[in-house]
């Protein structure tokens, strides 16, 4: 088509005949910065710039993870698809490689340059700038796919109608060719990860969405069934419900009605990139629960959905119902693993590249399946049989998730129970001897394997696992399948353990040896990991060992293995600014409710500190004065009155370890005058002039001399909790100085013992010290 007002950015035309000349909404300096960035650099550094910078915004609009929302869709290459919300062009290169034309409607023109500038290689994008209703009267084309990601919540913003989210999905309907789909991604208002503690997305307040929003809110997501609802009313008579996992933001698994999650899939929720959160309670337990109920589609954090006014392409056209994605690794790694139904029922599962450079990785797996059935031998493990299928030979059936350059591998649908879900099974049933016993048989066949010999290191291995010194000889298998998981085990349905064991995915085969007990310990690890004080761990604690033990791994071997498991992680993942790495980079905190609950308890009782005096030596329970203490999180401020004869006072300021900064200790005299404290007797350690560390649960200031003409003490201090691991450090520090001063203080008394004779030494009681406050008040 003509353009009149436009930029051409390499190969990318934007379009400006219907910018208003001002940008309606932006992250300011963050794009700023942005699109000066990806002037003047290529994708192959923005997994350097992610980490660098420790931004949320960089990351979300620059990490390919972004891609994975939209990778595993049916897009064929002859397609045409209009992407509304473009954005900064996170997924529009995605949509790009997949399809013949994107069209691009976004309401910014910085972040449709930043677009641009990103995807300016592609000679199949064009930008139009301005808001959708003005551009929308003016589309020509009819397209195959019309992609809402992240874009529905908005339209009560945009779309002036009683109905906005309705009223968008009918326009859009105009403009779809026959047979085409609307593609909606967009957060759950019911996901799990909101009830658990996450912020809501658009408004980052806590429980804003599960509270309905308020009345002005101009953002809105819905529940599952509040969305069929819009799509229904909207004329969207045919839909099909995806859950991106961990969301759809930056998701790593696709899951559908016909390929859920199964128990313990569902473990990566700490996913906080953008936000502090709480963690009020174990969402992969909690997504266990609801799995097992059929209510997870009900819970899960994000929806994406493929609706169409037509009804029947999901009857005539192969269908994804599950994807996985590697891509969290350098290229040379980077595959996923899809699943797709067709009309007749059939279900294949294919490997595909998601890069060129991972076709060597892809080429190598397909190659697996005869080695290692001849490794198997008669041990009952079998391979799934696999056939490798070239770029140039695939059909368009899953263009959507690899272009024609990229290879692919075709493996058996193999039915049945995963290992990891029949030990599931028995650990539910309470019948551990039998958990017991497959997985001994498990150790049984890996030790019985044809290619079995003694491990010798190699320079191979070293490259993957790392220089490792092996304390004692191991049986090694070569070639090796590491990855014999329990999760990657098919049994039979019938049979279960007693039939044949199907090995599905053999992924990670090295051509060198590699300690048969490594293989055994990361099914063990990647099964039992996170799951203590189980019903299984506590019948082998009865018999003297745990799961580890109970396959013949030691203390020590778990701790190497743990170490070679790791460098296996980074040697895949290289410079990519994975989801894990990221979780640590980022600023934000996460904080366990447990760990609130416990502060705030201990914070609840300082404003009700115990207060004993002494007439004479002794305290008495009895010889008590109440107060209630003003507390400003951890500032405590107490007036103690003196209505009494008092020789002696004690202040127990908590009934835990602390640490206490004494801000000021003063005496107010009856005729006014005020006086400093000069001296308390503390069983704790001295840090500072006025600061010290209690390692018990009764700690003490105690003041001596009250003078009889006091009627009462102020008393300000600041109270602090200390985690334990830097707590007993710190404590180890002032125990061994106390120790040397009592060793020098000894050898000191000794001295002058021998040259003045016996001296009268003052006593204290046992773990008491003296302390002189200085500058207080």
């Amino acid at each position: 088509m003509p353009y009149k007002n436009y930029d051409r950015i390499g190969n990318v035309v934007v379009d400006y005949t219907y910018y208003t000349g001002v940008d309606l909404y932006s992250e300011g300096a963050a794009e700023d910065r942005l699109l000066d960035y990806v002037k003047n650099h290529t994708a192959l550094d923005y997994e350097h710039y992610i980490q660098e910078s420790r931004s949320w915004s960089v990351m979300y609009h620059l990490s390919h993870i972004r891609e994975n929302v939209v990778g595993w869709l049916p897009i064929k290459p002859s397609d045409r698809v209009l992407e509304i919300g473009s954005g900064c062009g996170a997924i529009t290169g995605a949509l790009a490689r997949m399809s013949a034309h994107v069209t691009c409607v976004e309401l910014s023109k910085k972040r449709s340059l930043i677009n641009a500038y990103k995807n300016k290689e592609n000679d199949n994008i064009e930008i139009l700038v301005g808001n959708f209703q003005d551009v929308e009267p003016n589309l020509k084309s009819q397209y195959d796919y019309i992609t809402l990601i992240g874009v529905l919540e908005y339209a009560g913003a945009y779309i002036k109608d009683e109905k906005p989210y309705q009223k968008l999905l009918e326009i859009l309907q105009s403009h779809l060719a026959p047979g085409g789909k609307i593609v909606i991604a967009i957060e759950n208002r019911l996901g799990l990860k909101y009830f658990a503690g996450c912020k809501e997305d658009h408004l980052g307040e806590f429980f804003a969405g599960i509270e309905g929003y308020g009345p002005d809110s101009q953002v809105r997501t819905f529940s599952k069934d509040a969305l069929t609802d819009i799509l229904t009313d909207s004329g969207l008579s045919t839909y099909r419900f995806y859950y991106p996992y961990p969301d759809y933001k930056l998701p790593h698994t696709i899951y559908s009605d016909e390929k859920l999650p199964g128990l313990g899939d569902l473990d990566t929720n700490i996913r906080n990139y953008d936000a502090d959160r709480i963690v009020l309670f174990d969402e992969t337990k909690a997504f266990d629960a609801m799995i097992e109920e059929g209510r997870f589609p009900e819970f899960a954090n994000s929806f994406v959905v493929l609706a169409s006014p037509n009804g029947d392409w999901q009857e005539t056209e192969d269908m994804p119902i599950y994807a996985k994605y590697g891509s969290e690794r350098m290229e040379d790694y980077r595959i996923c693993t899809t699943m797709i139904k067709s009309p007749d029922g059939e279900k294949k599962v294919y490997k595909i590249a998601l890069s060129t450079h991972a076709n060597a990785h892809i080429d190598r797996l397909a190659s697996n399946c005869d080695r290692l059935k001849e490794q198997f031998g008669d041990t009952g493990l079998v391979p799934a049989s696999s056939s490798l299928i070239r770029g140039r030979e695939k059909s368009i059936l899953f263009a959507g998730v690899a272009s024609s350059a990229k290879d692919a591998v075709r493996f058996e649908y193999v039915s049945g129970i995963s290992l990891e879900e029949r030990l599931n099974e028995l650990e539910a049933e309470e019948k551990y001897p039998q958990m017991e016993s497959i997985i001994m048989e498990y150790c049984r066949k890996l030790n019985s394997l044809t290619d079995v010999t003694e491990f010798r290191r190699s320079v191979k291995f070293d490259e993957v696992f790392g220089r490792r010194d092996f304390k004692k000889k191991y049986i090694g298998i070569s070639p090796c399948d590491f990855d014999m998981i329990f999760s990657n085990i098919m049994l039979d349905e019938d049979e279960k353990e007693n039939g044949k064991w199907t090995v599905l995915d053999y992924e990670w085969v090295w051509d060198f040896a590699v300690p048969v007990q490594f293989v055994i310990y990361r099914a063990l690890f990647y099964h039992f990991r996170g799951r203590t004080d189980t019903g299984f761990s506590m019948y082998l604690s009865r018999k003297g060992m745990d799961v580890y033990s109970l396959c013949g791994i030691d203390i020590g071997e778990r701790m190497l293995f743990n170490e070679m498991e790791h460098a296996f992680q980074v040697h895949i993942i290289g410079g990519t600014a994975s989801l894990e790495v990221m979780q640590v980079l980022m600023p934000t905190t996460t904080i366990r409710i447990n760990n609130i609950v416990r502060i705030g308890s201990y914070l609840r009782n300082l404003d009700t500190p115990k207060i004993y005096y002494s007439r004479g030596t002794n305290f008495a329970s009895s010889n008590q004065i109440s107060v209630i203490a003003d507390v400003d999180e951890g500032h405590v401020s107490v007036t103690i009155p003196f209505d009494r004869y008092i020789n002696t006072l004690r202040i127990d300021p908590t009934e835990y370890p602390c640490l206490l900064h004494v801000e000021n200790l003063t005496y107010t005299l009856n005729d006014g005058i005020r006086l400093d404290v000069p001296m308390i007797t503390i069983n704790g350690y001295k840090v500072t002039e006025n600061t010290y560390i209690f390692d018990t649960n009764d700690a003490q200031m105690i003041i001596e001399g009250v003078p009889q003409n006091a009627k009462s003490l102020q008393a300000l201090y600041h109270v602090s909790m200390i985690e334990n691991p830097f707590y007993e450090d710190l404590l180890g520090i002032y125990r061994q100085q106390e120790a040397d001063r009592l060793q020098e203080k000894t050898q000191f008394s000794y001295r002058l013992k021998r040259k003045v004779g016996v001296i009268k030494e003052d006593t204290l009681p046992e773990g008491f010290v003296r302390a002189y406050p200085k500058d207080m008040g």
